[in-house]
């Protein structure tokens, strides 16, 4: 008989954990360092650089979202609960005697339509000037939004824009 596939405890924990900052009614975490030191925050990559737990499943989610954080500077906390939610869809085939290569497989085959979708979708603005700078600030305010200056969004983005 087949034993049974289950995604991780340390995973699971990490993913609850940082699922929670998500969007506006996000709630902040804190982290207390070994000398006593508080910090609040609700910042997902923050938050992996403080877990201690070094199991596999662990360094591997804390590798990819590092390397999200370095890359775009931004989305940790969505690409970790991403990574849970799709080992919990693959737990679930896995229980189902589906092999693991044809679950990857299918993730591959996910991300090549995704990709068109968001190309078909796409659009560009840049022939107007108007409206492209008022995309451009948009993207701006978008991307502040989740950072320590959320406040001061409006004037960081024009100054981002000029």
């Amino acid at each position: 008989m087949r034993q049974k596939f289950s995604i991780s405890e340390d995973v699971i924990k990490i993913v609850k954990s940082l699922s929670t900052t998500l969007g506006p009614n996000g709630k902040d975490k804190i982290l207390i360092s070994k000398e006593g030191n508080i910090n609040t925050t609700n910042d997902g990559a923050t938050i992996l650089k403080n877990i201690k737990n070094n199991t596999i499943a662990s360094l591997i989610i804390k590798d990819v979202c590092s390397v999200q954080d370095f890359e775009i500077g931004d989305g940790t906390t969505t690409i970790c609960c991403l990574i849970g939610e799709m080992l919990k869809e693959a737990e679930i085939l896995m229980n189902e005697n589906i092999h693991p290569h044809l679950i990857i497989e299918g993730f591959r085959i996910s991300a090549k339509i995704v990709i068109d979708i968001i190309k078909k979708s796409s659009f560009d603005n840049s022939s107007n000037y108007e409206i492209f700078l008022a995309d451009l600030l948009d993207i701006a305010k978008t991307t502040l939004m989740s950072k320590f200056i959320s406040n001061y969004s409006e004037v960081f983005s024009r100054i981002c824009l000029n």
